[in-house]
């Protein structure tokens, strides 16, 4: 393929994204303490893509309870009560009447988990100790009627202030975030909270629904054209300084952030801050097709890698010209990484999804001449195997997906799962980068247990997609599977009232967040808690009064260690292990 002059050729694959380690299987999976509840939710890596719940069978269980404002007891009318099944993957919803109460009915045996749900206050669980960590589990048996279900919901707290720029005049259109600190991808991070808010004719802000703790505040400028045509970009003129992304009190710097602390249903305003100046400058460059045709016509963004990194996806970029060409304009230093993606079909006659990244690093002079070249990925085919006797019509509702392993990936998007056959076959499209392993609506009682990718079990390391097709994939399917359950005393061996129990293996390997190997276990109503699935191996188990923030730091891993109870499990062993009460240092 013949380049222009001057341009520097980038084919980017999965090799040049930072491979993360990967969490193989479409099961329950623990909760992650702190993780936005409030507003938009956002995927993260070593989480599932979420195939959608599944309709529970009928039943002839039932769980009743109340919904009630927790600083007055008052009712809550129409919140949203979700009854999850999470080893069969399905839900049923109801809504609280007058009085705050509601009923589920028609449910089959199964262990549930409830959330609910009402504007202007904190999402929550059943018997959770707090908001964002996991709630307890209901076991019901067939024709049981579980009551008193019950939640206090809290008011959600509220940020509020104005956004100014260098001259005390206010900002219009700015989006306001609210973060706060979450171990994430093997480091600790600013992580958005879910809520967003833009500012007003006025530069105010109001950002609501929080639950209480420490957060950040940072504000971006929206007030240029975020996404432009190539030819209208190279005819723009407008000046050169804009706004860089800005944290409260008004610093660039995430470091010299200023942290705001909420109390429940708690409203902090003041929170007033001045837009930092910063100079900006073009991107221009060229994208091709894998053919090395142009990619005309075609979308091209630029993500802030600090804004990937937090979960908060606000693109700038623009569209390609009849030659692949773009420009976009206005662009505060930093590091990014540059985007373009076309889709099948359409005058350029595609039959799968071609896109193209590269890490970008802005100074403060134009980037020229950037080169992006686009893979079409690999067709990924195989077959999906149980190790014994599944019912008629098991494969059809299965779904095999390949999840990418980290944030710069996934925000490319591309094709990623696909439809087993009634014979247990798979053929999917487009798969490109550094990819986990997955399968959805297993029944209840099987556990994926291994990936097979060229004789090699790659469920836990993930494996690396090219433009190379790949055959013969195996995903091996089990019912045996491990089970860990007990009672928790305290030390002065009575059952202890509520705790949380956490399971990490031995390998320290295995200390990532979204690692098969990681589990979190809540009483449930008879007071005993339950791990299912974990893979087989040796663990370190633990009780403790409340989760740590930072679950998946191995500095966490390491003070917990001395206190916990080591045990092995056997594929398809059950273990009972009862556990005394530690508290949280």
């Amino acid at each position: 393929m013949n380049m222009p002059e001057g341009f520097s050729r980038f084919i980017v694959l999965g090799a040049a994204l930072m491979a993360l380690p990967v969490a193989a299987q479409a099961q329950e999976r623990p909760a992650v303490p702190g993780q936005p509840t409030p507003g938009i939710q956002v995927n993260r890596p070593g989480q599932p893509r979420d195939l959608g719940p599944r309709t529970l069978q009928a039943g002839t269980a039932a769980i009743s309870g109340r919904v009630t404002v927790a600083e007055t007891g008052l009712p809550i009318r129409r919140a949203q009560v979700r009854v999850m099944a999470p080893e069969a993957r399905g839900s049923r919803n109801a809504m609280t009447d007058a009085e705050g109460r509601f009923t589920v009915d028609k449910l089959p045996a199964g262990r549930y988990t409830v959330m609910y749900t009402k504007a202007g206050f904190v999402q929550s669980q059943y018997g959770q100790m707090r908001p964002g960590q996991p709630g307890k589990a209901i076991e019901l048996t067939e024709g049981q009627k579980v009551e008193r279900v019950d939640a206090a919901m809290v008011r959600g707290s509220v940020i509020s202030g104005r956004v100014f720029d260098e001259y005390g005049e206010p900002v219009v259109d700015a989006r306001v975030q609210v973060m706060r600190h979450r171990w994430m991808n093997g480091r600790r991070r600013l992580a958005n909270m879910g809520r967003i808010a833009v500012s007003n004719d006025r530069g105010e802000f109001r950002v609501w629904g929080l639950p209480a703790g420490e957060f950040y505040v940072s504000a971006v400028a929206t007030d240029r054209q975020m996404f432009m045509d190539a030819a209208t970009a190279a005819n723009d003129a407008s000046d050169s300084t804009g706004y860089a992304p800005t944290y409260y009190p008004g610093t660039a710097i995430a470091e010299e952030a200023q942290r705001v602390t909420l109390a429940a249903g708690q409203e902090v305003g003041g929170i007033d801050f001045q837009l930092v100046t910063t100079r900006t400058v073009r991107v221009s460059g060229m994208a091709l097709l894998s053919d090395g045709r142009p990619m005309a016509n075609a979308n091209v963004m630029l993500f802030a890698r600090a804004a990937i990194e937090g979960g908060m996806m606000s693109p700038q970029g623009g569209s390609t010209d009849a030659s692949g060409g773009f420009i976009i304009p206005s662009v505060t230093p930093g590091e990014y990484v540059l985007q373009a993606r076309v889709n099948p079909g359409g005058p350029r006659r595609l039959d799968v999804t071609e896109t193209a990244a590269m890490p970008l690093n802005v100074g403060g002079e134009d980037v020229k001449n950037v080169m992006l070249v686009a893979t079409r990925g690999a067709r990924v085919s195989g077959r999906v195997t149980f190790d014994a006797a599944v019912p008629a019509g098991t494969f059809e509702n299965l779904r095999v997906f390949f999840p990418p392993a980290d944030n710069e990936l996934m925000m490319m998007g591309g094709a990623g799962n696909g439809q087993v056959t009634a014979q247990g076959t798979f053929d999917v499209r487009g798969v490109f980068g550094k990819r986990r392993a997955g399968l959805g609506g297993l029944p209840a009682g099987w556990t994926l247990k291994a990936v097979r990718i060229g004789g090699a079990d790659v469920i836990d390391t993930g494996y690396e997609f090219a433009k190379e097709d790949v055959t013969n994939v195996e995903f091996l399917v089990t019912n045996r599977v491990t089970s860990l359950s007990g009672a928790v005393n305290t030390d002065k061996d009575g059952p202890a009232a509520d705790y949380v129990v956490l399971a990490f293996s031995t390998d320290e390997a295995a200390w990532q967040q979204g690692s098969r190997r990681l589990g979190v276990a809540r009483p449930d109503q008879k007071g005993t808690y339950t791990f299912r699935s974990l893979p087989p191996g040796s663990y370190y188990v633990i009780a403790l009064d409340a989760m740590p923030e930072e679950w998946g730091n191995p500095e966490v891993f390491e003070r917990l260690k001395p206190d916990a109870t080591r045990v092995t499990l056997g594929e398809g062993e059950s273990e009972a292990l009862n556990l005394t009460l530690r508290l949280l240092r």
